[in-house]
């Protein structure tokens, strides 16, 4: 098992004093904005500002964030503690997050530019080996490093709200560790966001843009294969219908080719879909934070294929064609029901938008991610941390709610832990005064049948607000139960809708 550390801190030494050579007059045209710094990152700042400063994170949030490419130029003492914690290759690859570990091998060894291809590696013992015999590797950075990069850089550009979560946000830290100088890694555009750290050695970037925008897949023309370019073909093909898979070209690609080089300290933020093909100009390390997330497609197909899956018709089995007739022919009043009940506090709750979805590592940087095993998910939905739904802090009050029309979520379920602990544990139930509750948002629409949202809590109330919500006299809430319908409105069990809406 691995070990559990601290996340190392970026930096060494602090030093003070920013400076900035962006060329405003070209960045219309350009595909790659460049910025100075020669000031070490401060704790107290976000990572994101701490990797991109003195480019401000609004600036960078608003102009150039999924836009363009952005080079910080700073000095090798920038990332001192990383680059510490990262300096053992044998250990990291010992307790990298990864299943194998990829050794690159160059294809062409009489050339002074080598092209590379990959192998998979299980054992990191070899890996290691072909490390010390000057081939390259490629792996997961450690659970302890990758969970706090990953997660802090989520808060920050609030991909996927800003929440670690399988079913809404992710992310991986890759370490490259010792290619030889002359090595390329061929034109290639990925699908995720990227922020490439260079630790020590250098690296020539070249960057180009490319005809598509917020892709699904990568495009790998260096590693061509039967089962990789027909899907990543058709699915660039769905933004791009005359894309071409290959190097950039007129068909697949905009503007001119740009070069950067990267040096020890220098940070390349490089966008989802731009081209980009890469060459060892020293050798070193460089580990890069790559961040994806569900797209709203998906969010609102998931949601509604729950809200389908609650009528016995749609949960037939497919048999021909003419079940399908009918069932398309109600659809359109089916969404229609379904935008009126859920809206957007339905599918996507407050807590989500907040980006209140906790991880393990919220609690510290010592603690690690449980996975998402099936089986684990079901032993936490008994033994999870319990929380008190009767002290939530009031968001509406009292007052509030007589101008608010509440329903129960749609994509909702209530479950009652004793009907869940009595057959997963064998344990009878237990009577108190306090009723505890599972409350799952938004699940069925995925394979494993993952919750969005899943929470336990515990409240003297639940009967009194499920009474109210049952009732169609508008009568108000008792007092003493508005903690608990925030907490309810919060987690996505109850929406709000303002009465004057619901006249409209």
């Amino acid at each position: 098992m691995t070990r559990k550390r601290k996340a190392a801190g970026l930096s060494g030494t602090q030093q003070t004093g920013t400076s900035t050579n962006r060329d405003d007059s070209n960045e219309n045209s350009s595909c790659c904005i460049r910025v100075t710094s020669n000031k070490n990152d401060d704790d107290e700042e976000s990572l994101l500002q701490q990797l991109l400063g003195p480019l401000s994170k609004d600036l960078f949030m608003s102009k150039y964030f999924r836009a363009k490419a952005v080079h910080v130029k700073s000095s090798v003492a920038r990332f001192q503690g990383l680059t510490e914690e990262l300096s053992d290759a044998e250990r990291i690859l010992q307790e990298t997050s990864s299943e194998s570990i990829f050794v690159w091998l160059p294809s062409n060894k009489s050339s002074k530019e080598s092209h590379i291809k990959s192998i998979e590696v299980s054992d990191p013992g070899a890996a290691y080996a072909l490390l010390q015999a000057g081939h390259a590797t490629y792996c997961r950075a450690p659970p302890h490093i990758e969970e706090h990069l990953v997660r802090r850089l989520l808060q920050d550009t609030q991909i996927g709200c800003g929440c670690q979560h399988s079913a809404l946000a992710r992310g991986e830290v890759e370490v490259f560790i010792g290619a030889t100088s002359g090595q390329v890694t061929g034109w290639h555009m990925d699908f995720q966001e990227n922020f490439t750290l260079q630790l020590t050695g250098k690296k020539q970037w070249d960057l180009k843009a490319s005809t598509v925008q917020h892709p699904l897949r990568g495009v790998t023309p260096h590693y061509a294969s039967p089962e990789m370019v027909e899907p990543q073909l058709k699915a660039a093909r769905l933004a791009d219908p005359s894309f071409q898979f290959d190097h950039p070209s007129e068909s697949n690609s905009v503007g001119e080719i740009e070069t950067v080089v990267v040096g020890p300290g220098d940070v390349l933020y490089h966008p989802a879909g731009i081209w980009h093909r890469v060459k060892v100009l020293e050798p070193g390390i460089s580990i890069n934070i790559s961040l994806m997330a569900s797209n709203y497609a998906t969010l609102v197909c998931q949601s509604l294929q729950q809200y389908l899956l609650q009528r016995p018709a749609w949960r037939q089995l497919i048999q021909g064609p003419a079940p399908l007739d009918g069932l398309l022919a109600e659809l359109p009043d089916i969404i229609h029901q379904f935008i009126r009940e859920t809206g957007t506090n339905g599918i996507l709750p407050p807590v989500i938008q907040e980006g209140g979805i906790k991880t393990a590592e919220d609690d510290g940087d010592n603690d690690e991610m449980s996975g998402n095993d099936s089986e684990a998910s079901s032993a936490a939905a008994v033994d999870d941390e319990i929380v008190d739904a009767d002290s939530f802090p009031v968001h509406y009050s009292l007052e509030d709610f007589k101008r608010l029309v509440l329903t129960i979520n749609p994509l909702a379920s209530m479950l009652d832990q004793n009907e869940v602990r009595k057959y997963y544990h064998g344990k009878p139930e237990t009577t108190t005064t306090e009723s505890i509750k599972i409350l799952n948002v938004n699940f069925a629409g995925n394979e494993n049948h993952e919750s969005l949202v899943r929470v336990t809590f515990r409240t003297k109330h639940y009967d009194v607000v499920d009474e109210y919500l049952t009732k169609t006299d508008g009568v108000l809430l008792p007092r003493e139960t508005v903690p608990l319908s925030n907490f309810l409105i919060h987690y996505g069990y109850i929406i709000g809708t303002p009465t004057a809406e619901m006249k409209r």
